[in-house]
């Protein structure tokens, strides 16, 4: 297999190295946590957290990017009523894979499974110490259209959003780590967040992720 060249810019910050493959458009210092990204010849600064994951795995440990969006929804039906949501427990906060997944019906999604705990979890800053991550193909506005299809399809498993009007106003989004463990011989990532495994092969750039963090398989 050939291991794609990672791309070197310079951190405006601490003028370290900025981490990320040629296919990202997200590049992220290691040392002061600066996250670059770079879209139709704009750029756009955010900070890296990362999530605390249990202190006790077995394995490697492996950070994957996500991008965290609180959202607010709204939803009226064809009378232009609005309805309730406060009891179908729409989550506040979405997270959407800042690396591009495959088959995520048959592999599983880390990004809703995150979702899905309608937890707000403690974020940290990251520092030199935190470990090492590499940047994301998935851009914010693509995250963003993510978001929506993920809210619309939560509530239209518990309610029929037929002829409705569904509003869906993002927040202020984060670029956080989160902690995953990588099992060499099963070829599998398992989050130290919600316990889920997934084949690591859902994330599509995962031997080139491996490869930066000197992770065998």
């Amino acid at each position: 297999m050939t291991i794609a060249t990672v791309t070197e810019l310079i951190c405006n910050g601490c003028k370290s190295q900025l981490n990320g493959l040629v296919t990202d458009s997200v590049f992220v210092c290691d040392s002061c946590g600066q996250v670059v990204q770079i879209e139709k010849g704009k750029v756009q600064n955010f900070k890296l957290s990362y999530m605390q994951g249990k202190t006790e795995h077995q394995g490697r440990l492996l950070y994957l990017p996500f991008w965290m969006i609180p959202v607010e929804t709204k939803m009226v039906d064809s009378d232009d009523n609005r309805l309730d949501l406060s009891m179908m427990n729409i989550p506040g906060v979405v997270y959407i894979s800042a690396f591009y997944e495959t088959n995520t019906n048959y592999l599983g999604n880390p990004g809703r499974d995150l979702t899905d705990i309608e937890s707000v979890f403690e974020l940290k800053n990251w520092t030199s110490e935190s470990g090492k991550i590499t940047g994301g193909a998935r851009s914010l506005n693509n995250a963003l259209k993510y978001a929506r299809l993920m809210i619309i399809d939560i509530i239209d498993r518990k309610h029929d959003v037929t002829d409705s009007l569904i509003t869906i106003t993002p927040g202020v989004p984060k670029y956080v780590a989160s902690p995953f463990v990588f099992d060499a011989e099963k070829f599998s990532i398992t989050s130290t967040i919600t316990g889920k495994t997934y084949s690591a092969s859902i994330v599509e750039s995962i031997h080139q992720i491996l490869s930066e963090h000197k992770l065998t398989t």
